[in-house]
């Protein structure tokens, strides 16, 4: 962190938050093993591992720190909530159990919880599920334009086949007449896409009026820019960089280059149409749907927020996101954000779910 105040300030948070854990599992195996009274040697133990970890993470193994330290800290939130919950669930069963059933209870519920969070945020992730949005524009369209809409795949170690042959199934039973793949294709480098041979599942994704795909912020990190597009054309997507093409007589489809790259203004991309036009767009970043909307842009699409992926991010997001997941309206236009198909970090979404969203898109 570049503020040294707010790194200490974390730093010395985590150090409690790993005490309270130690005391937490210390009272937990008392349950079973009442002798045990040395309360300061879970305590101090939670704290050294704590700290090893983010040290292993940080500076011994770097390639790890981002799903290291996000894996900690995750642990250590879930840990402190299940403490909380047990002195709660304590405080009240003692004035109504035997100090047998209360301990009893206690013993299985802690381990049958977090087997409990673990399925369900494995579920999250691996069975992708199907989101519908009704989107009705002021202006003509000569019949209905069902558009499949996916983003935040994040292609390599942890998504990859399972999630391509899952959206692939979802094409055919729903029908969709357009996909829309809106950034963050690879997760940073296409080396795993490579490897691992998802190029024959991508290639088999089809919609009768075409699959488009917009580049995100993972897809620029490493400067492989140009490797990323020759693998999305090889597969047979049309990919956009600031470029429009016409959908038949329906629409106009309009892919921008992600926020973190120079790009065209709104205002100089988008035309005046009398068909609807639709923008990909990565993130939903307030100004910039601001700025479309007054360019003209009918109905926008985004991913990149993940809709907070894993609890309590998916509380916390609205915090940091103006538009974190859902149908909103700015003015003329419409604004739908995905949580993803697939996710980043780790395997594991827990109050969202791994989603392709299907657009029914009617005119005036």
């Amino acid at each position: 962190m570049r503020n040294p105040l707010v790194f200490w300030g974390s730093l010395a948070l985590l150090q409690f938050l790993w005490l309270f854990v130690g005391w937490g599992f210390y009272r937990y195996v008392q349950l079973f093993k009442p002798q045990c009274k040395h309360a300061w040697v879970f305590m101090l133990a939670a704290v050294v591992i704590g700290d090893m970890l983010m040290w292993v993470f940080n500076a011994a193994m770097p390639t790890l720190r981002w799903r290291g330290t996000m894996g900690l800290l995750l642990f250590t939130s879930y840990a402190v909530m299940f403490v909380v919950a047990a002195i709660a669930w304590y405080s009240i069963g003692k004035r109504f159990m035997s100090a047998k059933i209360l301990h009893t209870s206690l013993l299985i519920a802690m381990p049958l919880s977090w087997m409990a969070v673990i399925a369900a945020g494995l579920y999250g992730a691996y069975s992708p599920t199907t989101v519908h949005y009704q989107v009705k524009l002021d202006k003509p369209m000569s019949e209905p334009i069902k558009v499949a809409l996916v983003a935040d795949t994040h292609l390599g170690k942890f998504i990859g086949k399972h999630h391509l042959q899952a959206l692939n199934e979802i094409l055919q039973r729903e029908q969709a007449d357009i996909l829309l793949l809106a950034g963050d294709v690879m997760d940073d480098l296409p080396d795993d896409y490579r490897t691992l041979n998802m190029h024959p599942y991508m290639q088999q994704l089809s919609a009768p009026l075409g699959k488009y795909v917009v580049l995100g912020n993972h897809d620029n990190y490493r400067q492989v820019q140009a490797d990323i597009v020759q693998d999305l054309q090889d597969a047979g997507f049309t990919v956009l960089r600031d470029e429009r093409v016409q959908i038949g007589e329906q629409l106009v489809l309009i892919g921008r280059r992600d926020k973190v790259e120079p790009r065209l203004p709104a205002a100089q991309l988008l035309p005046q149409s009398d068909m609807p036009v639709v923008v990909i767009d990565h993130q939903p970043v307030p100004e910039q749907m601001q700025a479309l909307a007054h360019a003209g842009a009918d109905l926008t699409v985004s991913g990149h927020t993940h809709g907070g992926q894993i609890f309590p991010m998916t509380a916390l997001i609205g915090f940091f996101q103006t538009y974190p997941y859902g149908h909103y309206h700015i003015d003329n236009n419409q604004l739908i954000v995905t949580s993803g198909l697939g996710l980043w970090g780790l395997p594991f979404r827990l109050g969202t779910r791994s989603e392709v969203v299907i657009i029914h898109i009617t005119g005036k």
